[in-house]
């Protein structure tokens, strides 16, 4: 289908041949990624435990930060959805509980790494000049403040 725009121009996208040979490349270097993993764990049940905490992690910490910025983008604070998000941090707490078991099988390695991370964030939080902090701290309140 043309519409009559594209006369004269030359386009950048490489022809499909390309293009598919760029994805089996890119799909070459994420197998030898993943087998890479599965050889440093030990096996790939270990690997397994790794991303199963780390999932179980994330989403432990995500659903009360969505309660939270529903809260601040909305100024409501409803029953029912402080109720719902309570009933999937239970859910999600008891997968978490369920993956420390994995905890030595490959699990501390989200673990560690989201502390070091963590570390570090707090580290250059820390570090920054107080007018800096000021000027954030300011930038953030306006950002916010159409949706009040």
């Amino acid at each position: 289908m043309s519409l009559g725009c594209s006369q004269g121009c030359e386009s950048s996208i490489p022809p499909p041949s390309t293009r598919s040979d760029l994805r089996a490349h890119d799909e070459l270097d994420h197998d030898a990624g993943d087998l890479g993993l599965v050889v440093w764990f030990g096996s790939s049940a270990a690997l397994a435990g790794a991303y199963g905490l780390a999932v179980s992690g994330a989403m432990t910490i995500v659903t009360p930060l969505t309660l939270s910025l529903i809260k601040s983008r909305t100024g409501k604070k409803s029953r029912w959805l402080r109720a719902g998000l309570s009933l999937l941090f239970v859910i999600d707490l008891a997968f978490l509980f369920a993956n420390l078991t994995k905890l030595q099988d490959g699990g501390w390695l989200p673990l560690t790494s989201g502390f070091i991370i963590y570390w570090l964030m707090q580290t250059w939080a820390r570090g920054r000049p107080p007018s800096w902090r000021a000027c954030c701290a300011n930038k953030s309140r306006s950002a916010t403040s159409w949706s009040t």
